[in-house]
């Protein structure tokens, strides 16, 4: 798997639709743990969820619609999780669930989004 660097417009673009179009309270930007790393850490009201967002820069419209599901690192995410809700357990109580962000840009300008909500959900016990 190649590694794209995700461009500071990208990110910011992303964060915008995040707020606007999902209407999500944006939580943490590039919330980090040891070696793994997630853009995004939302609230969802309406859903009741702490989301963990992953931004994903494609090269071509053909990769922003890869199921994202089939190359998604569970184990990744429960870190991460797990590392954000120690830093504040008051938010162990909502839903925790990851989703995934495409941005492809376009050759005519415009720019692309695909969003997959729930790509993995966990529950703490």
């Amino acid at each position: 798997m190649k590694h794209v660097m995700i461009p500071i417009q990208a990110h910011a673009f992303a964060r915008q639709f995040l707020r606007e179009e999902q209407h999500y309270e944006i939580l943490k930007d590039n919330f980090s743990r040891a070696m793994d790393e997630i853009d995004f850490i939302a609230f969802d009201e309406p859903e009741n969820a702490i989301v963990f967002i992953e931004l994903r820069y494609c090269e071509s419209i053909a990769t922003a619609y890869e199921n994202p599901r089939e190359r998604f690192n569970k184990r990744r995410f429960e870190r991460l999780a797990l590392a954000f809700l120690s830093k504040y357990p008051c938010l162990a109580t909502y839903d925790i669930r990851a989703d995934q962000l495409n941005i492809v840009e376009l050759a005519d300008g415009r720019t692309l989004i695909h969003y997959y909500r729930n790509v993995a959900s966990i529950e703490f016990s």
